[in-house]
């Protein structure tokens, strides 16, 4: 695991939170580790989002263990919301769901029980 130091401190603790790359990306690490166990994710995977299920969190670009690109909430396990496709931030003018950008390029609502598509 390849660590950097940052100026940002842990939360939790105070301690220097360092940079790690685990198997799923970079992500910030408390440096006291194994005693402190405080994670938070990389802003540059941040889309900018406030997650519409806990409404605390913010939509963040991860990867499962295959290396496939989905989209959930940087509060997961507590939030488990989460998108194989890439949101756009607009919400739908039916349901309010998120919109989502396919994998075609069309952008439509992530509900499954709404058939929008934006034209």
């Amino acid at each position: 695991i390849t660590e950097k130091p940052t100026e940002k401190t842990c939360p939790k603790c105070g301690a220097p939170l360092l940079i790690r790359l685990g198997k799923y990306g970079k992500f910030y690490a408390c440096s006291k580790f194994p005693k402190c166990r405080y994670t938070e994710s990389l802003e540059e995977n941040t889309l900018g989002i406030k997650c519409p299920k806990c409404k605390k969190g913010k939509i963040v670009e991860k990867r499962t263990r295959k290396r496939k690109i989905f989209y959930g909430c940087s509060n997961w396990p507590k939030c488990d919301f989460a998108l194989w496709d890439r949101p756009t931030g607009e919400k739908c003018e039916k349901c309010k769901s998120l919109l989502i950008e396919t994998k075609r390029k069309q952008i439509k609502c992530s509900n499954k029980d709404c058939n929008y598509i934006k034209k």
